[in-house]
Formats: structure tokens, C-alpha cells, sequence
């Protein structure tokens, strides 16, 4: 028997809100494969996207430009959300709340992962 894969989900959002960041989509194994069946595909893709560039206001110091802009303060990463399935590839979030908001300049931050990529057994 061959192995059996889902459908792709959809691709996540951009894990950057400006410069370079990733997406990724994922999708299930529903039946490994048994008796010399050919063996499961990737269950995880990943690709590069890019928002915008990131700005900077001009002759700020290396703080400001380390963190992306001017009078841009951001809370500590949340932690990691469950996952979102128990196993055959899932995704997780953590978000980056921006404390205080320079017009337009400041999001909020947020990361995804893969997560529980081992195969399903049923």
C-alpha cells in the first residue's frame, strides 16, 4: 500500500511584517505506507516572501535600526500556541505586541513554526 497525503492547506501568512520572512503550508499523512508501498512525500513546504522593506527614520543610532524603527518598543514573544494538530505536520504562532505605536511604523510582530511533523499513526 502507498502512502496517503492530504490535501495542502493553504500557505500561512508572511511571518515578517516587512523584509524577509517565510510562509509555509503543510498537509497530513492519512496512510503510511505498508508492505513496500512508496514511501510519504514532504509534508512541509516553505517559501520566502517579503512584505516591503523595512524603513528606518534617518540618523537614528544602532538601536533604532536593530529594531526597525524609531520609538518602536515591542512587548516579550508570547509563547508558542499548541499546535495545532497532534501529529502529520502542524503550524504554531507567537506574536511580538508593539507597546507603543509610531504612526504606521510599529506592528505587532508574529512568527510561525511547524510543528508535530511526525507521521500519524492510526
Amino acid at each position: 500500500m502507498d502512502c496517503m497525503v492530504s490535501e495542502w492547506s493553504e500557505w500561512s501568512e508572511c511571518n515578517k511584517s516587512c523584509g524577509k520572512g517565510h510562509t509555509i503550508r503543510t498537509r497530513m499523512i492519512k496512510l503510511e505506507p505498508q508492505f513496500g508501498g512508496s514511501s510519504c512525500p514532504e509534508t512541509i513546504q516553505r517559501k520566502k516572501c517579503k512584505i516591503r522593506k523595512c524603513r528606518t527614520k534617518g540618523g537614528g543610532g544602532s538601536k533604532a535600526k536593530a529594531s526597525g524603527a524609531v520609538g518602536c518598543r515591542l512587548q516579550p514573544w508570547t509563547s508558542w500556541t499548541d499546535c495545532t494538530i497532534s501529529c502529520g505536520g502542524g503550524l504554531q504562532q507567537r506574536l511580538r505586541v508593539a507597546k507603543k505605536r509610531v504612526k504606521g511604523i510599529c506592528k505587532d510582530r508574529r512568527e510561525i513554526r511547524a510543528c508535530n511533523n511526525q507521521p500519524c499513526y492510526y
